[in-house]
């Protein structure tokens, strides 16, 4: 099954790291071409620096996503600069504070959903007059597990991530019309930069080095994992490029859940 994504455009958001920079590159080896998109010019700069040979099929955009004026202007510059937008990769989001129910304040969840439904959001309207343009249009949202089978920790996170779940289908249901595909990959566990703050906020609670954390808390997780492991942003890229390819285009709608076997529930 031929993948190729030969000249198509995407622009990706959260790009600086982790998945972000994972999907830039994965779409990249593909022959696209990529705007990739983050709040910090810099470390955009430091992320692609040694990656001169996409350099006239990379461009990079910093943005915030939860200013919808910052992804208006993204958005424009991406379009200008690659001549169009075929695709939309909404995978910026996290959370800026870890905690429980009881330890989290107003602007802890506003601070969330902001970035994780928000930005989404921006994203997507900014990118329909683009998109309508393209033969083939795709909008793809990273979410999480924890949208689906909440735990009892970070709760703003979990329903944010609920609510960028709904939103896609909302999403879906709207642009069909405009022939735009909306689909949603929810990831369980993998190593990101935010599992390295999870680990790091374990050593120091536990008082324990940064080695023994990063042991417990991959055991722990791994337990809980069919497959017996946590994943890799590696494990999750090939889907997103599937879903960015002319091979789903009877697919809209839909949320596919990538995490080892972790969720147990039909949904």
């Amino acid at each position: 099954m031929n993948l190729s994504l030969e000249g198509n455009r995407y622009i990706v958001t959260g790009a600086s790291k982790g998945l972000g920079k994972a999907l830039t590159l994965g779409l990249l080896l593909e022959g696209a071409m990529v705007t990739a998109c983050a709040r910090n010019a810099s470390g955009l700069r430091d992320a692609f620096s040694n990656h001169a040979l996409y350099e006239k099929r990379l461009f990079t955009c910093a943005a915030d996503v939860g200013k919808e004026d910052e992804v208006g202007q993204c958005v424009d510059y991406a379009a200008r600069m690659m001549g169009g937008v075929d695709g939309i990769i909404n995978n910026a989001g996290g959370v800026e504070k870890f905690g429980g129910l009881f330890d989290l304040n107003i602007s802890d969840w506003i601070n969330t959903f902001t970035v994780n439904v928000m930005g989404l959001a921006h994203f997507s309207k900014a990118g329909r007059e683009h998109l309508t343009r393209s033969p083939s249009p795709r909008i793809i949202n990273i979410a999480s597990v924890t949208g689906l089978q909440p735990g009892i920790f970070n709760p703003h996170y979990s329903a944010s991530k609920a609510a960028a779940i709904n939103l896609a289908k909302h999403l879906a249901n709207i642009f069909a019309g405009d022939g735009i595909l909306v689909n949603t990959v929810v990831a369980g566990t993998f190593e990101s930069p935010a599992w390295e703050r999870n680990v790091q906020r374990v050593s120091r609670e536990k008082n324990i080095t940064i080695e023994d954390a990063a042991s417990e808390e991959g055991r722990l997780a791994a337990n809980s994992i069919p497959l017996g492991r946590i994943g890799t942003a590696d494990d999750i890229v090939p889907l997103v490029i599937f879903l960015a390819s002319s091979r789903s285009s009877w697919i809209t709608g839909a949320t596919f859940t990538i995490d080892g076997g972790k969720m147990r529930c039909i949904h």
